[in-house]
């Protein structure tokens, strides 16, 4: 049996460190995560005497009031360690005297049930900037669904501060009040570098760390060639994955990429399936592989999934003959003066590079969604690496008459890296529009237009099914 606390440890110990606070625990008096919560749970609330504060904050009903405050409560959460606000709550005795008792009496008061979600995403929308994460779910008792209490986790934010109707909100006590710029400029320092914490840790994560090389020897010459490295982080990341155990990972992707993985190209399916038949268990996280790689020649696709969601994809680029493809080149291309131009030039496997590419990125979202709740949004940096001119190539007919009228495209820069700037993006993942919005940027890179990759990815995709 695999010990998963030693590796969360480690982690801890090396980055920022979220509130685990949960106002219910489990049979062990452990914080108990939102995901697991029951309506059985809530009575907890009650028979422990949790108080509003900084973390809690209760509301008796869902009133035009109470919505109206739900961005002030949610972005305070986020700017400080978090919290869970909890509508369907009544505080027992409502005189003067015991609204300033210390120990304050509270109820389960059960509220209707509405469509939460569309509501709160809606009032979110209009005035929050940037949205921060939050979890939101509906318990009612077995005898009443149509009657429960609201319950909105809100994690520590990674992308402070968040600003509500044009305020940046903070907790203070049970409350959440408006920040003064002037008078609290050390808040604002805080929160600033908090979020400059964060924008380290993920340039320090976004970083090829295995063995997985893309090596060629040729007339007893070495040569490097391109990498594709994919760095994923599913929004909160540190919450979803926590309790998860090594064997339900490894079961869970090999299942997943055992079985048949298709795209939509322009409505024709095409093969994406990448198979991870190896792993390796490391100090922190698991490495799945495609092939052994015993030594540096040996191509494989790797991908390293942490216990807490993350991961990394490593996709050696495929590449083609080389004189084969430059032969082709010479002929589309008669206008050249200089035809041995083309031998300066390496040539990309398109069809195989973006199979690998869409399937992979497709298999964790799949396998991560199975493993915990679906994944909302992610951040995804793709990185190219040693690709100066590399061509993007296509073997079908129509490949030589678009660059007989439009040239050769080709990278004219040694590496690029995408995304490491951008927010998180919400997830389709089965949409394969999606895909090519992540994608979007690696096209770009080789000097293609989405609809002319398009065009010329579904042509070889007819290819490849009639031979």
């Amino acid at each position: 049996m695999f010990d998963k606390t030693g590796i969360l440890a480690a982690r801890k110990s090396q980055q920022m460190i979220f509130s685990d606070y949960s106002p219910i625990k489990d049979g062990n008096g452990n914080p108990k995560h939102f995901n697991d919560i029951s309506y059985l749970d809530l009575h907890q609330l009650i028979r422990n005497e949790i108080q509003e504060g900084f973390s809690v904050e209760y509301k008796e009903s869902f009133t035009d009031e109470v919505k109206q405050k739900i961005p002030k409560i949610i972005t305070s959460f986020a700017n400080e360690m978090g919290g869970w606000l909890f509508v369907g709550v009544r505080q027992i005795g409502l005189t003067r005297r015991a609204r300033n008792v210390s120990n304050k009496k509270y109820l389960i008061n059960l509220i209707e049930n509405q469509d939460f979600e569309a509501i709160v995403v809606d009032v979110l929308k209009s005035k929050v900037s940037p949205t921060p994460y939050y979890n939101i779910k509906f318990l009612s008792p077995k005898n009443d669904p149509h009657h429960g209490v609201l319950v909105i986790w809100v994690p520590e934010g990674e992308d402070p501060p968040y600003i509500s109707a044009g305020t940046i909100f903070q907790r203070t006590g049970s409350s959440s009040d408006p920040v003064k710029v002037i008078e609290n400029r050390y808040y604002l320092d805080r929160l600033f570098s908090k979020k400059q914490d964060f924008e380290r840790e993920l340039k320090d994560f976004c970083k090829k760390e295995i063995s997985v090389h893309n090596v060629v020897i040729s007339h007893g010459i070495q040569r490097d060639y391109g990498m594709c490295n994919v760095y994923i982080l599913p929004e909160k990341y540190m919450h979803d994955l926590r309790l998860l155990h090594v064997e339900d990972i490894i079961k869970t992707i090999k299942e997943f990429c055992d079985q048949r993985s298709f795209a939509d190209i322009k409505g024709a399916p095409i093969d994406v399936s990448v198979p991870f038949p190896h792993h390796l268990i490391s100090s922190h996280s698991i490495i799945f592989r495609n092939k052994w790689n015993f030594d540096s020649h040996t191509r494989s696709v790797a991908w390293e999934q942490y216990l807490d969601g993350r991961a990394k994809i490593h996709i050696p680029i495929p590449y083609l003959d080389k004189d084969a493809s430059s032969k082709m080149m010479r002929i589309a291309c008669s206008n050249y003066d200089n035809e041995e131009v083309f031998d300066y030039f390496e040539y990309i496997n398109a069809l195989n590079f973006f199979m690998e590419l869409l399937g992979t990125l497709k298999n964790y979202l799949k396998c991560i969604s199975c493993l915990t709740q679906p994944v909302k949004r992610v951040k995804i940096v793709i990185e190219l690496d040693n690709v100066r001119k590399d061509v993007l190539f296509f073997q079908n007919a129509e490949f030589p008459s678009f660059i007989s009228r439009n040239g050769m495209p080709f990278s004219d820069k040694e590496s690029f890296i995408f995304g490491i700037d951008s927010g998180y993006q919400f997830v389709d993942y089965q949409n394969y529009a999606w895909y090519y919005v992540v994608i979007h940027d690696v096209i770009r890179a080789f000097g293609y237009k989405m609809d002319e990759f398009i065009d010329l990815l579904f042509a070889d995709v007819q290819l490849a099914d009639s031979t």
